[in-house]
């Protein structure tokens, strides 16, 4: 009866282990079949699916005391549960020193409650990336992958990429005690401390790099202290990114949060960022962008919440961001390019967006990211890269608290243009600001400013402004400079504002 008893014993806590990890593996179609419903697109994605095989990393020699380096005991976990048709290689908890990983086809690196995977700070162990007859383009990453098929990464524990040992800091995102303490080791230069000698010349790696994959599923796990962007993805497709964490310092330099570039089908929920540069963040290189539902997602310091670009050139297309929280970011809706990287960006659908104590705009696109402006280099190949956005809709967004609500900076090749706006709050310093904009339309916008004017316009045309709010008591409804024409301001009441225009030319513009 006692072997029995054992026996049976053994058999419970193998459920519990497959059913646990199976809970990281797809067993939530459910839930991620209602964020695809009521997409203005076509999109289909589904969750990949693993065998019901498990790898746990100590039976190949792993140690999770911090200091044993298991970068061979993890590899071969991963490699023996692909050489055996996929399965689950588990990360229980530990603190897991290691070098740089690969993923393999078919295997899901599943992280137990307590897991902490460190990646080590011996530089030697990341080999440098060699491009025929130039020089090395940078480091391997911690983790990565390329051209696989049905991979994740899940699990309850912490990915810690060292960061503070790779990244410079800029002395402007330290107090002058933090600036003090800091520049008693590594290397000063200007305004910039690197942490040593070597660390201005090594092009840092991306944390989890994953490119030209298929069947992706990141679930669950938390990207801390990456030593560049935390998660790349690039040029692959069927992508789900759910209940994800990233954790990076606000002053890590480059220490983006989720970048997705050139992909297609990818579906975001439930994940919480806070970041050192962009938060979520889409982007294109050469070739397309496109698919993306991203849904119930928290930002917090970050330089912008939900991103697009700076690069755009290979197009993007189909976007679509419900029910996001953004606080503390430095730019809410970020929408950016330039001369040397645009493409045609357009189908984006944003809504339901709540945002507080966003330090600069609430609302912002942006075609001269890095003051390139478009068509300054018109004798260059690059000046063929011109952005256009166009076609954005977007509808209950809320701000509390910016620097300035809503801004277009376009230049007279570089179109920013048939952006809509309807049913806001937005509670700023500053308000409306346009330099080529076009067909722009705002409807039931509510725009709480404390310095005037409410609508400042340059360069733009063919806009309507219907039902607007504003604070009483302005100085100024409309200021426009030169080239304003074809403005309708209907349904705001006017006569709130101590003066209602002031103009070059007025008669382009209409207040009833």
């Amino acid at each position: 009866m006692i072997k029995k008893s054992y026996f049976y014993l053994a058999i419970f806590f193998l459920c519990i282990t497959a059913s646990t990890v199976s809970v990281f593996a797809g067993s939530t179609d459910d839930e991620m079949k209602k964020y695809l419903k009521d997409i203005p697109f076509d999109i289909e994605i589904k969750v990949p699916k693993f065998r019901d095989a498990n790898y746990l990393i100590t039976e190949y020699g792993a140690v999770g005391d911090g200091i044993t380096l298991n970068s061979e005991a993890i590899q071969k976990a991963i490699d023996k549960c692909n050489i055996g048709g996929g399965g689950h290689v588990i990360i229980p908890a530990g603190l897991w020193l290691t070098g740089p990983i690969q993923l393999r086809n078919d295997v899901d690196l599943h992280f137990e409650t307590g897991a902490v995977l460190v990646f080590s700070t011996n530089f030697d162990l990341y080999q440098a990336i060699q491009v025929p007859g130039k020089k090395p383009v940078g480091l391997k990453s911690p983790i990565s992958c390329s051209e696989l098929q049905n991979i994740a990464i899940t699990g309850d524990g912490i990915i810690n990429g060292n960061g503070q040992y790779w990244r410079p800091v800029k002395q402007s995102k330290m107090t002058p005690s933090q600036w003090k303490a800091l520049i008693k080791g590594g290397v000063q230069n200007g305004d910039v401390w690197y942490p040593s000698a070597d660390m201005k010349e090594i092009k840092r790696p991306k944390m989890v790099n994953i490119s030209e994959c298929e069947n992706i599923l990141i679930e669950g796990i938390t990207f801390q202290n990456s030593p560049d962007f935390a998660l790349n993805v690039t040029r692959c497709e069927n992508i789900v990114v759910r209940y994800a964490k990233v954790m990076n310092e606000w002053s890590a330099q480059n220490g983006d949060g989720l970048d997705f570039s050139s992909c297609e089908n990818l579906l975001i929920y439930k994940c919480t960022v806070n970041a050192g540069d962009d938060g979520i963040c889409i982007k294109s290189t050469k070739n397309i962008m496109k698919n993306v539902v991203v849904q119930d997602c928290i930002v917090y310091h970050a330089h912008g919440g939900f991103v697009i670009g700076s690069n755009t050139d290979g197009g993007i297309e189909n976007l679509f961001v419900k029910n996001c929280t953004f606080s503390w970011s430095d730019i809410g809706l970020r929408f950016k390019s330039a001369s040397d990287r645009g493409g045609l960006i357009k189908n984006v659908y944003v809504s339901d967006i709540f945002m507080k104590d966003i330090s600069g705009d609430a609302i912002s696109f942006d075609c001269t990211y890095e003051n390139r402006v478009a068509g300054a280099d018109a004798d260059k190949k690059d000046a063929v890269k011109i952005p256009t956005f166009t076609n954005f809709h977007m509808k209950n967004i809320f701000c509390d608290g910016a620097e300035r609500a809503f801004v277009i900076d376009g230049t007279p090749e570089a179109k920013i243009n048939e952006i809509y706006l309807d049913n806001a709050v937005l509670s700023a310093n500053k308000g409306f600001e346009s330099n080529y904009g076009s067909a722009v339309k705002l409807s039931d916008v509510k725009i709480l400013t404390k310095k005037s004017p409410v609508f400042s316009l340059t360069n733009t045309n063919d806009c309507t402004f219907k039902n607007i709010t504003f604070t009483e008591g302005v100085d100024l409804l409309i200021k426009a400079g030169e080239n304003v024409k074809g403005i309708t301001v209907e349904g705001a009441d006017a006569a709130k504002a101590k003066n209602k225009l002031e103009a070059l030319s007025p008669d382009g513009i209409v207040i009833k």
